[in-house]
């Protein structure tokens, strides 16, 4: 019974524990904690795959880098072998020489011992032995190079594939964060009012349904690995690059991308390979600058194109890109590209060009102007002076190719150019005289391969002044002008202030038909400009140097050539050949003038190649540019010879031998009238 002082209790509302509600938000917490567990498991797989692929990228980095210092090594090594058993057979030479021209017999025993050290020798280089890289560096470092190639592209594979982990494991993190905040809303709904509860429930099943669409999406996300067939295929094709096979590298690279679609590395080699290949032969040894055709740099635009991203480094494809767009007449992009490369290296000169020569394209002079004085501070900095002259010849070029596109800006490309040719003169010639009233007129050039000769007149140029005379050249059907690398000549003036005057320039390229074109300049001053068509040569050549015999000659493309010892070419057919030999005078000849010993080679020569003695009637012919003695020999069916003689004011003995079909001299008129010896 309640008293009037007892309080009234009334009891609170409970609310049922066991709700439909209730039910579905335990249900739904524990389907999306197991979710979020089997997402947390597969971050942790994508994490483990990441450092197994890592430390696997690492390995294939030092792998790279220790094969490439090995190869570095051991092709010095067989380089240096190489050279040392060349000497001792070069000296064999000589001495057999000795005997065989000069009739110095105990020197023929003497070869055979300076021989028989080089046999012993040549197995320490495989440049010495009679493999497939005999007298062949070139071939022999390609192959060579294989091995550190492959490993870093194994490398860079690596690093692709770990990049793609640890992207799919932050992605999986990503997403248990997303169910952990779903089971917060969930956790949340249940100690609210049903009114309320929806504010919850809502967020937290769109954040679900995000979640799992989300690990859908990085679940089915292959993970790229690239290919063994691709990284082999564009292996090769380095390999074909580097020894000037361009088709046969396209070929690779195409391969390689049928493995692997979107290969980077493949495309950036194939566009580099593309253009290369429509290049015209004069620039293939230029590594700084490309001259090829529209086709070939629209191809090598859209393989690039491909690679942007691809890579962790975007620097060479931009630079690429930069250089191909501005040939293509699309100045905009190429000034787009360069400034992004610039972005990412201000340091190197290359893109700074490019810069400069889009924004001439464009016709904005003073921007142009800046990016060059920026460019050409750069390159003089550069300490390589080899490096240097590239650069500079690379700028001339391509101004020249902006002349030939746009015509009505070449008195723009003109000062650009003075500034440069003024730079490099100011690089070579540090100190010297003002001449700002320099003139030159009656500016005349003869080509006579390998020979470059100038004559001009010049007035009020003082003792110790500069001048410099730039050389391009024009092959048939193009119609911009290359400026070959070293084809220059840099003077500090020490006549008279008034007179004439003769240069020599070199051409160190094998002959070809096309234009010279002649330029000379006092600082920044153009002071006269010659046009002058190349001699067009028989036959295409390809250039043989032959270091021990100071020998350079352009030989047809067909024909063969073996040395050390006598410098032998052989055409097809074997009916045609010349053989050509330089040795030193021995110390004690066995006559006691130059014309004695030259009769005396002559002789000898008739004889050993006519198998008999026969009295001699000299002639006076002019090969290699040295004017010396020769004479016909009948030889046995239908065939004649011809033996040459020469002794040099260094005292070197020169002889050449000729053999061909009666009359028929043909072919080896161009190649004695192209030898040069440069002793």
């Amino acid at each position: 019974m309640k008293t009037a002082l007892e309080p009234e209790i009334e009891a609170p509302e409970v609310e049922e524990l066991d709700t439909p509600f209730r039910r579905r938000t335990a249900l739904a917490v524990a389907l999306l904690a197991l979710f979020g567990g089997i997402v947390l498991f597969a971050s942790g797989v994508a994490g483990g795959n990441e450092e197994a692929t890592s430390a696997s990228a690492q390995r294939q980095s030092v792998i790279a880098m220790t094969r490439s210092s090995a190869v570095s090594v051991e092709y010095n090594e067989q380089l240096q072998s190489y050279l040392g058993v060349s000497s001792l057979r070069h000296r064999a030479n000589i001495t057999q020489t000795w005997d065989d021209l000069l009739g110095l017999t105990a020197q023929g025993d003497l070869a055979k011992g300076w021989d028989s050290a080089a046999s012993d020798l040549a197995n320490s280089s495989d440049l010495a032995g009679g493999g497939k890289y005999a007298n062949n560096p070139a071939l022999l470092a390609a192959d060579m190079e294989t091995g550190p190639d492959l490993a870093t592209l194994r490398q860079q594979g690596a690093d692709e594939t770990a990049a793609a982990w640890g992207q799919m494991r932050r992605l999986e993190l990503g997403v248990v964060t997303l169910v952990a905040v779903a089971l917060s809303l969930l956790g949340l709904s249940l100690t609210v009012s049903p009114g309320i509860r929806r504010y919850l429930v809502a967020p937290a099943v769109l954040i679900v349904i995000v979640s799992v669409a989300g690990f859908a999406w990085v679940a089915t996300r292959p993970v790229p690995h690239t290919s063994a067939a691709a990284m082999n295929a564009v292996v090769q094709g380095d390999r074909l690059a580097q020894l000037k096979e361009f088709p046969g590298a396209i070929r690779a690279y195409d391969r390689a991308l049928a493995a692997q679609p979107g290969y980077p590395a493949a495309l950036e080699q194939l566009a580099v390979a593309v253009v290369q290949a429509g290049a015209p032969p004069q620039t293939t040894g230029q590594y700084l600058m490309s001259m090829s055709t529209p086709t070939a740099y629209r191809a090598a635009i859209s393989d690039l194109t491909r690679t942007l991203g691809g890579t962790g480094n975007d620097y060479v494809p931009l630079v690429n890109l930069g250089a191909f767009y501005f040939h293509v007449r699309d100045y905009a992009e190429s000034a787009a590209m360069s400034q992004r490369a610039i972005q990412l290296n201000p340091g190197p000169p290359l893109p700074w060009m490019n810069l400069g020569l889009a924004l001439l394209g464009e016709g904005n002079a003073p921007a142009a102007a800046q990016t060059y004085r920026h460019a050409i501070t750069l390159i003089v900095r550069y300490p390589n002076p080899g490096y240097r002259k590239e650069l500079f010849s690379a700028a001339l070029t391509t101004l020249q190719a902006l002349v030939a596109q746009e015509p009505g800006r070449a008195a723009l490309i003109q000062r650009t150019k003075a500034a440069i040719v003024a730079a490099e003169s100011k690089t070579l010639i540090p100190r010297a005289v003002p001449a700002g009233h320099a003139t030159i007129s009656g500016l005349k050039v003869q080509a006579s391969w390998p020979s470059l000769n100038l004559s001009f007149s010049y007035a009020n140029v003082p003792n110790g002044a500069r001048l410099a005379a730039i050389v391009y050249f024009r092959p048939p059907g193009q119609s911009s002008w290359l400026q070959p690398n070293g084809l220059d000549y840099f003077s500090k003036m020490d006549l008279a202030s008034s007179g004439s005057a003769a240069w020599r320039l070199v051409d160190q390229s094998c002959p070809a038909a096309g234009d010279y074109r002649v330029e000379i300049y006092n600082d920044g001053h153009l002071l006269a400009a010659v046009t002058a068509a190349a001699p067009r040569p028989p036959v295409s050549t390809v250039l043989y140097e032959d270091p021990f015999d100071a020998v350079t000659l352009c030989r047809p493309a067909s024909w063969t050539v073996t040395a050390p010892g006598p410098i032998d070419l052989t055409a097809p057919g074997h009916r045609t050949s010349m053989s050509v030999q330089v040795v030193p005078m021995p110390p004690e000849p066995p006559k006691t003038t130059v014309g004695a010993v030259v009769r005396e080679v002559l002789e000898r020569m008739v004889t050993v190649v006519s198998g008999r003695a026969a009295p001699v009637t000299e002639h006076s012919w002019t090969v290699g540019g040295q004017a010396g003695f020769g004479t016909y020999v009948s030889l046995p069916g239908g065939e004649q010879g011809l033996v040459w003689a020469y002794v040099s004011r260094g005292g070197f003995v020169h002889a050449v031998e000729l053999k061909y079909p009666a009359g028929q001299l043909g072919l080896l008129t161009t190649v004695m009238t192209n030898m040069q010896f440069n002793e």
